[in-house]
C-alpha cells in the first residue's frame, strides 16, 4: 500500500520541479524576430535596412541575444549579449565598437523588460520591451542619448519569424 502512492507522489514532484524550472527560464521574446520597418519609426537617424534578433534560452536564468543586420549604409551590424534579468552589468559585443559597451535588462512583468546600455560608464540607452499578447509582436521603445546630449525616442516594431 506504501508503496502504490510513493510512485504517483513521486511523479507529481518530478512534474512540479520540471513545471518550475521551464517557468523560471521562461522567456516569450525567445524565438527569431524580423524588423517591421514600415510600422517602426527611427528620430535617431536613418533607420536600418534591415534587422533581425534571435533570444535563445540557455537555461539556470541565463539568456542569449543575437541581433544581425545592415545600417542604412550598407554596413553590416552584429550584436550579442549573455544576460540574466537580475539588473546587472553585462557585456555587449559588436562589430566594429568604437567604447565597450554593457548592457542591464531587469524583468517588468511577464511580457515586459526594461533595459539600459552605458558606454563609459554613461548611460546611452534605455529601452522597454513588450511581446503582444499573442506573442507574434515584440515592440522596442528606446531612449537613445548621443554624445552632443541630444535625446531621441525610437520604436522598434518586430514580427515573429
Amino acid at each position: 500500500m506504501r508503496y502504490s502512492l510513493l510512485k504517483p507522489l513521486l511523479g507529481a514532484c518530478l512534474l512540479m520541479w520540471s513545471y518550475s524550472s521551464v517557468a523560471q527560464n521562461y522567456n516569450p521574446f525567445a524565438g527569431n524576430w524580423v524588423l517591421d520597418l514600415s510600422a517602426s519609426n527611427y528620430t535617431s537617424g536613418p533607420a536600418p535596412q534591415q534587422q533581425t534578433r534571435a533570444y535563445q534560452v540557455r537555461g539556470g536564468g541565463t539568456f542569449v541575444f543575437i541581433l544581425d543586420g545592415m545600417a542604412a549604409d550598407g554596413s553590416r551590424v552584429h550584436f550579442s549579449a549573455s544576460y540574466k534579468y537580475d539588473n546587472l552589468e553585462y557585456p555587449l559585443a559588436g562589430l566594429n565598437q568604437a567604447q565597450a559597451q554593457t548592457i542591464a535588462y531587469s524583468r517588468v512583468n511577464n511580457r515586459s523588460v526594461e533595459y539600459n546600455i552605458r558606454e563609459q560608464g554613461r548611460v546611452t540607452q534605455t529601452g522597454t520591451k513588450v511581446v503582444s499578447d499573442n506573442g507574434r509582436t515584440m515592440t522596442i521603445t528606446v531612449q537613445i542619448t548621443n554624445l552632443k546630449g541630444q535625446h531621441f525616442t525610437d520604436v522598434l516594431v518586430f514580427r515573429k519569424h
